[in-house]
């Protein structure tokens, strides 16, 4: 149940957040087309009244809100799953304070979606994509290496984070390339579908090591 609230999450935080930052006309006109095709009289009076010149207008400070709340929920069903205490051993040895690793570890995510957003827009969608690997792998080893005090190089090599990384990553390059492409259900459903297979994958690999990790975490914390 935690995980399926942590992949609604990050998937209504990526899908707002693409909706926002970006500038796509046809892609809206597509949306209020779906609404109005849907036989519900109060639905179609909604879609009547809504601004939509609004929703045609770059709107980034919402679409980073959005991003945030997003990948809030996702770290701290994580958080409160494993029990992760206040002080954790980052992967390089320091005793720091869980609440700033996680701001730094999804600012870090922030700037990777956003980097590989705007390569994407700007005719380098190879090079955005590459971006996106690279950054998503890292801030995933970085945090399977954190919840497992473990360090990090062993995780960039790991078979289960190398899976997530390109389970996400595809992705959201695949939904981006049916989305500018008009498309609003079939994008919907394959970032939807990532992000389940992911967090599913996250549960068994986290769940093997939960009752040793978290244990060892309090440890360490309690040592320094």
């Amino acid at each position: 149940m935690l995980f399926a609230i942590a992949s609604a999450g990050e998937f209504l935080g990526l899908v707002g957040w693409y909706l926002f930052h970006t500038l796509h006309p046809a892609l809206w006109e597509n949306v209020r087309a779906a609404l109005m095709g849907i036989d519900a009289g109060w639905v179609q009076t909604l879609v009547m009244r809504i601004n939509w010149e609004w929703f045609n207008t770059r709107h980034v400070i919402v679409a980073s809100a959005i991003l945030v709340g997003g990948f809030v929920i996702e770290r701290y069903v994580v958080v409160l799953w494993l029990k992760v205490p206040r002080k954790v051993i980052t992967p390089a040895g320091n005793l720091r304070s869980l609440w700033l690793v996680l701001v730094g570890v999804t600012v870090a995510e922030m700037a990777t979606w956003t980097i590989w957003l705007e390569l994407a827009e700007a005719g380098e969608p190879w090079f955005g994509a590459a971006i996106l690997v690279a950054g998503i792998h890292l801030v995933h080893s970085y945090e399977v290496a954190l919840l497992k005090q473990t360090d990090l190089r062993p995780m960039l090599s790991d078979g289960g984070v190398i899976f997530i990384t390109v389970l996400e990553s595809a992705g959201g390059v695949w939904a981006l390339w049916l989305a500018a492409r008009g498309g609003i259900w079939l994008p919907l459903g394959v970032m939807s579908g990532a992000l389940v297979i992911e967090h599913i994958a996250q549960v068994i690999g986290l769940k093997k090591g939960s009752e040793s990790t978290v244990p060892l975490t309090v440890a360490h914390a309690m040592r320094h």
